[in-house]
Parts: C-alpha cells; sequence; structure tokens
C-alpha cells in the first residue's frame, strides 16, 4: 500500500518525533498463517517490523516478536501483545502443540505491582473455556484473549506473568525460555511495564 510522507518534513528539527496511521485490508479467504510488516522507503531500503501478525480462522492478531516459551515440552507460548482500552486491560496469548496434549491445562495470567504483590489476575481454561488443553492435537495453534479491569489500581509500574497448571493437580508445567533455560518456579513475567500516571 503506497502512502504520502508527513507534511512539513523541510521544517522538522533534530529530535522531532512524528507518526503516521497507516491502513493495510487483509483479504478475506486466507488460509492461517503469519506474516511480518515491511516499509519500503524511497530509496529503495526495506525495514521489516519483529512484530508478528497471525491470522487463525480469518481473526488477525498482532503478537510480540518470537517469545517461544516452552511448557512442559508439548505446549510453546509463541507470542503476546496487551493493550490498553478505556479502563481496561486486554491481553492476546498465542499458543501451539508441539505434540497431542493428554492432560487438561489452566492458564492463569497475573498482574503484578513493583512489591511483587498480584493485584488482579484470570485463570481460566482455553478459548473461553471451549477448546481444553486435552483436544489439542499436534501442529495446532490456540488463541487467547482476556481482559483485566484496571479501576482502584494506584499509580505506579506493573507488569504481567503467564503460566499454566495442571487441573487435575494444581502442578505448574516446567518452562523454559527460546534458550532452553529453565525458568524459576514455572512464573514467566514479560519484560513490559505497565505504568498507570496519577490521572487515570
Amino acid at each position: 500500500v503506497p502512502f504520502s510522507p508527513l507534511p512539513d518534513i523541510a521544517a522538522w528539527l533534530t529530535g522531532d518525533l512524528a507518526t503516521q496511521r497507516v491502513r493495510l485490508p487483509i483479504p478475506a479467504g486466507l488460509e492461517s498463517g503469519r506474516a511480518n510488516w515491511q516499509i519500503t522507503c524511497p530509496d529503495g531500503a526495506a525495514i521489516t517490523d519483529p512484530n508478528t501478525l497471525y491470522w487463525i480462522d480469518g481473526r488477525p492478531t498482532l503478537l510480540s516478536p518470537n517469545l517461544n516459551l516452552q511448557y512442559d515440552a508439548n505446549i510453546d507460548l509463541n507470542g503476546y501483545r496487551w493493550w490498553v482500552q478505556q479502563s481496561d486491560l486486554h491481553l492476546a496469548l498465542q499458543w501451539s502443540a508441539k505434540n497431542d496434549i493428554e492432560r487438561d491445562y489452566k492458564f492463569f495470567v497475573h498482574l503484578v505491582n513493583e512489591d511483587g504483590e498480584i493485584v488482579r489476575q484470570h485463570d481460566g481454561l482455553h478459548c473461553d473455556w471451549t477448546c481444553p488443553s486435552s483436544q489439542w492435537s499436534a501442529g495446532q495453534t490456540i488463541a487467547d484473549e482476556i481482559r483485566l479491569p484496571l479501576i482502584g489500581l494506584p499509580p505506579g509500574e506493573y507488569t504481567l506473568a503467564v503460566g499454566l497448571y495442571d487441573v487435575a493437580t494444581g502442578q505448574r508445567p516446567a518452562v523454559r525460555d527460546s534458550a532452553g533455560e529453565l525458568i524459576p518456579d514455572a512464573y514467566y513475567r514479560f519484560d513490559d511495564t505497565l505504568l498507570i500516571p496519577i490521572d487515570q
């Protein structure tokens, strides 16, 4: 999709920041897959954004680059995306099954304050309780989206943590990062920080 450069470029000064919103329609009927954004500059240089656009059954989701957490050697958390809409924090997660899954896992999301306290949380089965992990087959991709209310939280910095636990035993499966390192307590906290200002 071609688009015009931002106006008044000749008046820009060092340190100026400008943004431009570009709308790119996704054709109907695409098979499930993934793609990356690429912008080609007038001089021919191409810039590829590391974030990945996935579409599953016709529904697109933009996720962070290559998270690749491995749960119990059978389930990968490929990526995530969060955004704030009005007074709610929304989080999209994308999982994939490396093998057929025999157990039912619940996933949990914690919103954690600077003192490490859990101030909001969500626990549930995948796909809003409609696709338990015991029904997943090898190669399947699963998308979750949850909402956490932010009203009433004091100003400060918050982070998100995501994990799984066995419905029958309550035990968390081991989690490894993309380098194969074991994550302590099977409890992964994203690097992103949510800042809640004084005036919400």
